[in-house]
């Protein structure tokens, strides 16, 4: 997720962050807000492959269904590791 993505989503959400010269004070909300938009995009992606991991064992005698939904498990995962 990019840095102007986060911003924009805060804004949305109505999170505002107050810049003040010199304290850095801006600088530690964006940490921690990037920080938790990690931590949210994680547990939105496990939650993603878990359905994926269901379906492949609810399709494991069907072939190529179960190999489809084992793949799409392990892509959402990989998007962790950018």
């Amino acid at each position: 997720m990019k840095q102007d993505e986060i911003i924009e989503m805060a804004r949305q959400a109505g999170i505002i962050a107050i810049h003040t010269e010199g304290d850095g004070h801006w600088h530690q909300q964006f940490i921690a807000l990037k920080a938790f938009a990690k931590l949210v995009a994680a547990k939105e992606r496990k939650a993603c492959a878990e359905i994926c991991d269901a379906e492949q064992k609810k399709n494991e005698d069907k072939g190529q269904w179960m190999w489809e939904a084992k793949l799409c498990g392990i892509a959402i995962r990989a998007r962790g590791e950018k």
